[in-house]
């Protein structure tokens, strides 16, 4: 099994959307709060065209054998400026198929984005995971990063 782990082109667009889609798909299941829009695809086809070749804009792409199995989207963000920390990476998105997982995959894609973030310049990164993905939530704690903050929600 050859695995490939690069930047996203264009080309990679469709077979990406794909996948975004699978994880939404997954997310909707765990809370309402990942209810998309109807036009949610449209948007992030969109944007993920218009920020490609971004300097602060990372897309990933997880090859096995030429076929997309996998894929992270990441940024550098500026922090509030109270802060000591200026700048931080944020990872978005992160998926990878089930049928690839459990074989370093989610690992290789994280180090290929921890590089780029330290070629960057960034110091810190930052990522979000559903409360009630306990996948996830392992996935991240076996990276390195440690829970500092929850997100609440109501409705009014």
């Amino acid at each position: 099994m050859e695995i490939t782990i690069r930047k996203a082109t264009l080309k990679d667009i469709p077979s990406l959307l794909k996948l975004w889609t699978k994880l939404m798909e997954f997310h909707r299941t765990l809370s309402s709060h990942f209810e998309l829009a109807d036009d949610a695809e449209t948007v992030w086809e969109f944007y993920v065209r218009k920020q490609l070749d971004e300097p602060n804009f990372l897309l990933i792409v997880a090859e096995v054998n030429g076929n997309i199995i996998g894929f992270s989207l990441a940024s550098i963000q500026a922090n509030i400026p109270v802060f000591k920390i200026k700048k931080y990476g944020v990872i978005y998105d992160f998926f990878v198929d089930e049928a690839f997982r459990k074989r370093g995959i989610g690992r290789k894609i994280f180090d290929f984005a921890r590089e780029w973030f330290e070629q960057k310049g960034v110091e810190h990164l930052q990522v979000s995971a559903a409360h009630h993905n306990p996948i996830a939530q392992g996935f991240w704690h076996a990276m390195g990063f440690t829970n500092y903050l929850d997100r609440l929600a109501r409705e009014i």
